[in-house]
């Protein structure tokens, strides 16, 4: 119990504490000098199976040992501090299977042993911190294998170390991490052993930098760490034999982790696990091997070969032969792939790149970039493709090995020029093999007077084993002898002579020919024309007969009628109505006639988007997307302006333009973001003034201004329906609106001939602000129609188009104001149940009454 203080005493036989429990420190005595501790030891120092209670604490340090030290199935519950530092064993030093708890710190550092030394089966529950073993000079075999180490290993820990024999670290548990420059500058003479390690944290930069192993390294089995092999790791190391990574698990390998390093031997990766991972552009730069790469039976990670990878790299060959690749990647902006500066050079051997026994499926232009002369082996893949110019990024090839893909390519005798065989669906013109389609424009380079087209005119590109077919410039023909069609093999159009098209002979009957059956068709368009014209004013005058006969007669066609009119309205009524249908209907042909020209152009425009073979079929979306906000649309809402305390007339107009100029700003932000993703533009328009809400509520509302509901109103300009029909899902969305009505002039099934609106078509959605109830008009129009309406163009009268709709909205408003407001609001009050509504009106002045 106490303290072992020793320093001044010469042993000259032996020290034996075996099986010792000691509860204490062995240390220096009080009154040594280092000096002191170069004691004798003739025979050996004991201390397996010691329980030691404390630690070693500057323990004989430049002490001389002329036999065995023994420190063997010990058990330490304490630090080894700065001991044996310069020590020399003339025969062994054994730390097998001994458990400590600490640390070690500068322990051995400078130490000499003449024989073997043994940490065997080692367990360290601390760490081994910076400078241990340092300079240490070992003659016998250095053993650490199957030792645990539950800390860290620090820095520099064997740096400039001198093994004259193996040193076995294999089977070790390194629960920590592996310092920066552990090996660095040391020199071992024979094999260095790290085989079925696990290393759990790191190892540090230049962990094994310039290191000088005479032998071999072997990493066999090896578990590295999440972080893989870092940079420098092995930077400027020098390796006699071979460095062997056989069956390791690594999840990434750093740019520049084996620079400079330089391999005598063979460099192995076989059947490692590099999946987890990836390895980083550059990994194996500058890395110098005299004998082979392999990287057989590797798995890589996405099965694929990134750019760069093996950029810098000098061997002998390069094996990556039944590893699963599926791809070789190459980055095209700097035309480089995974083979970039890769120097095969023959030293044991011809050089080889072998790729055989993968999945690969085709290959890159740049796949091997910068490689230089080699024989590449590519047998049994499954390879269709190999881009135009693939080969000619090849240094040189000395031979191909194809043999097992379903595209075969050779190196013919002169070593220069290289053919393949292409399986469909690939095509090509003898060095490639490819899937790809043509751009017209390249079949169009050497073309005169003329130019290829495809089948199908709106696209510009041919299709792989499709033709271009050539069309002369009007005026020209192609010229005898010429190539009227081009097949595409692979992206690049087959060998073909210059096509010339020649100016062509005048056929004066033929023009004639042609003129008149020009003349002929446009008078048949124009007697049908007029029949249809007359036949349409005999239909509406018997119409109008018939009509008026049954009001007479007090017969009544409810099948003609509404299922509303017919449900709440007396016979009596249902013969009125009838007739008033009819009086509409009449002053609607008649106000139709001031913009018979506008209507023909709006349907023709319609016609033809209905027509065409893109907007036809973008008009289904449209019809999808108002069927998605009908069924979103809220039920039994009045449709009317908010009412405002103590406000009439003007001063009610001005109060909801206030409302809305508070809340336009977030509202057209909204309208911005959705425009931006469905190519729109949003068109503020000019305000509606006072004069006209006045008239529109007299003629259409009875004077109630709460029922005019375009008081605020926004437009939006589409080029296509696809984006009116996003555009409508996008505004379902906008949280400060409801969406409560929509009507889609675009339907063709609803507005068949869009007569109300004099042929004009658009999408018009009536929105409440959540906030105050306002109502704004949401219009959606369609530029093709749009522009037409918004014309400068004057006629004989010189108005323009807009000013011809004006009209025609006024005379339509005055008939239904006349004919057909009555029959609606009795309508609708019937169906209603109108006590439960707001059915406060807010009046047009008396003085804006009499004007109307």
């Amino acid at each position: 119990v106490g303290n072992i203080r020793a320093g001044t005493s010469r042993i000259m036989y032996a020290i034996d504490l075996s099986s010792s429990i000691i509860h204490g420190n062995l240390t220096a005595h009080e009154n040594a000098s280092p000096a002191d501790w170069s004691v004798y030891y003739s025979r050996i120092v004991n201390f397996s199976k010691c329980v030691l209670h404390g630690g070693i604490h500057d323990a004989y340090d430049e002490a001389t040992f002329n036999d065995r030290v023994d420190l063997s199935y010990m058990t330490i519950y304490g630090d080894m501090l700065e001991s044996f530092i310069g020590a020399t064993a003339e025969f062994s030093l054994n730390l097998a299977n001994t458990v400590m708890f600490g640390h070690f710190r500068n322990t051995f550092f400078g130490t000499t042993m003449h024989g073997e030394f043994s940490m065997k089966n080692f367990t360290l529950h601390g760490n081994i911190e910076e400078g241990s073993f340092g300079s240490i000079t070992v003659e016998g075999k250095f053993d650490m294998s199957q030792s645990a180490i539950h800390g860290d290993m620090g820095d520099s820990m064997f740096a400039s170390g001198m093994f004259n024999s193996e040193v076995d670290m294999s089977g070790m548990l390194i629960n920590g991490s592996f310092g920066n420059k552990s090996f660095h500058s040391c020199t071992i003479r024979l094999n260095l052993y790290f085989q079925d390690t696990i290393f759990t944290k790191s190892i540090g930069e230049e962990a094994f930098g310039s290191l000088i192993v005479i032998s071999g390294v072997s990493f066999q089995n090896v578990i590295f760490p999440p972080s893989g092999i870092k940079e420098f790791v092995f930077s400027g190391t020098v390796i006699g034999g071979d460095l062997t990574f056989d069956k390791a698990v690594v999840n990434t390998i750093d740019e520049n982790a084996f620079y400079e390093t330089v391999i005598f031997g063979s460099l192995t990766f076989q059947g490692c696990d590099l999946d987890e991972g990836q390895l980083e552009s550059d990994s194996f730069r500058d890395l110098n091997i005299f004998g082979d790469a392999v990287f057989t039976g590797s798995r890589f990670h996405n099965n694929a070969l990134l750019p760069g990878l093996f950029s810098g790299m000098r061997a002998n060959s390069l094996y990556l032969d039944n590893c699963g690749l599926q791809s070789i990647v190459s980055n095209h902006s700097v035309k480089k792939g995974p083979f970039f500066a890769l120097a095969l050079v023959e030293t044991t051997g011809a050089p080889v790149l072998n790729l055989s026994g993968n999945n690969l499926l085709s290959i890159g232009k740049y796949a091997f970039s910068g490689v230089g002369a080699w024989d590449l082996d590519l047998g049994n893949n499954s390879i269709s493709k190999m881009s135009l110019g693939w080969s000619r990024s090849v240094a040189a090839l000395n031979s191909i090995s194809m043999e097992g893909n379903p595209s075969t390519c050779i190196v013919t005798d002169d070593e220069s020029i290289v053919n393949c065989t292409c399986a469909p669906p690939s095509a090509g013109v003898g060095s490639y093999c490819d899937t790809l389609n043509c751009p017209l424009a390249d079949a169009n380079q050497d073309a005169a007077n003329g130019q290829y087209v495809n089948v199908d005119d709106d696209l510009n590109f041919v299709e792989n084993n499709e033709y271009a077919h050539y069309r002369c410039r009007p005026g020209f023909e192609i010229k005898s002898g010429s190539q009227r069609e081009l097949k595409c093999l692979g992206g690049t159009y087959a060998p073909h002579p210059p096509l010339v098209c020649v100016r062509k002979t005048t056929d004066w009957k033929k023009i004639g020919e042609i003129v008149g059956s020009i003349i002929a068709t446009l008078v048949f368009l124009l007697a049908i024309y007029l029949i249809k014209s007359q036949r349409d004013a005999l239909n509406l005058k018997k119409k109008r007969e018939e009509d008026a006969q049954a009001v007479l007669n007090g017969a009544s066609d409810d099948k003609e009628l509404p299922a509303e009119v017919v449900s709440c309205l007396t016979p009596e009524e249902k013969q009125e109505y009838l007739l008033n249908r009819a009086q509409y209907s009449e002053l609607l042909q008649r106000a139709s006639k001031g913009i018979t020209q506008d209507e023909f152009q709006y349907r023709a425009v319609f016609a033809g988007l209905v027509l065409h073979k893109t907007h036809g079929g973008e008009l289904l979306q449209l019809d999808e997307a108002e069927n998605f906000l009908i069924q979103q649309l809220p039920r039994d809402v009045v449709i009317q302006q908010p009412a405002l305390a103590n406000k009439e007339g003007a001063e009610y107009i001005a109060g909801l333009r206030e409302m809305f100029h508070k809340s336009v700003s977030v509202f057209d932000n909204a309208l911005k973001r959705i425009c931006a993703v469905t190519d729109c533009e949003l068109v503020v328009g000019v305000t509606k003034g006072n004069d006209r809400i006045f008239e529109k509520a007299e003629l259409c509302y009875d004077g109630n201004l709460r029922r005019v509901t375009d008081v605020a109103r926004r437009s939006l300009i589409f080029n296509r329906f696809s984006g009116m029909a996003k555009f409508l899902r996008l505004l379902a969305k906008v949280d400060i609106i409801t969406i409560i009505r929509i009507k889609n002039r675009f339907s063709f099934k609803k507005f068949k001939h869009a007569k109300d609106t004099g042929g004009y078509r658009d999408l018009q959605i009536l929105v409440r602000f959540n906030d105050n109830n306002l109502l704004v008009e949401v219009q959606l129009h369609m530029r093709s129609i749009y522009e037409i309406k918004v014309g400068k163009e004057e006629d004989a009268a010189g108005l323009t188009g807009h000013n011809r709709y004006i009209l025609f909205r006024t005379q339509k408003e005055k008939a239904y104001q006349l004919y057909m407001y009555k029959w609606d609001k009795i309508i609708k009050e019937r169906l209603t149940a109108v006590t439960t509504m707001d059915t406060k009106e807010v009046r047009v002045p008396q003085q804006q009454q009499q004007q109307q």
